[in-house]
């Protein structure tokens, strides 16, 4: 975790140019993964579309998609020319692979590989899968670890700003992530 913190903190100062610039266009942002266009995708010729968990898929701790997230995961992937889907969480718990191998099983799933902003998951992705890392996208809800790690990885990303949130079932970790996207913010701004 130390080693992770320290790698984050350097990282961030290298790249501080770069995030700043990322905050400050619009394109790059969504409220949520619902505000996702149709044809996204196309438009930006990507071939991979990844999925962090926490925050873009469902609430901190939860063990599955919220209702529409998995409502909206379906209609994507019935979609003519809809991309490969990945997803790369950092804390990819068993119970949500299982759950995915049993109602996703199209989608795949990123082990193994160190936690975001470690740029490995999506490097991974593109040497697994033979594409570009340009012609992947990385969908987070975070700038110090989703938005860092794509910058790292040279892929494209796209930051949540409403996450999803469960305060009533999770108040203590929904408040540490909502405080750390705050001070992440502020960061970059």
């Amino acid at each position: 975790m130390f080693k992770r913190i320290c790698f984050t903190w350097r990282q961030m100062r290298v790249k501080k140019n770069q995030l700043k610039i990322f905050w400050g266009n619009p394109a790059n942002k969504i409220k949520t993964l619902l505000d996702l266009p149709v044809d996204f995708c196309q438009k930006r010729n990507i071939k991979i579309l990844v999925l962090d968990f926490d925050g873009v898929l469902a609430a901190h701790g939860e063990d599955r998609p919220h209702s529409e997230m998995h409502i909206w995961l379906e209609a994507l992937l019935k979609a003519t020319n809809a991309p490969k889907i990945c997803v790369l969480s950092n804390n990819p718990l068993s119970i949500r692979e299982r759950f995915f191998k049993e109602h996703f099983p199209e989608v795949i799933w990123i082990t193994g590989v160190p936690k975001k902003p470690y740029p490995d998951g999506l490097l991974k992705i593109s040497k697994d899968l033979k594409v570009a890392p340009k012609q992947i996208c990385l969908i987070d809800d975070r700038i110090l670890t989703g938005v860092l790690a794509a910058e790292l990885a040279g892929t494209q990303v796209i930051l949540v700003t409403k996450p999803v949130q469960a305060f009533n079932k999770h108040c203590l970790k929904e408040c540490f992530f909502m405080m750390l996207r705050v001070l992440e913010r502020w960061y970059v701004s």
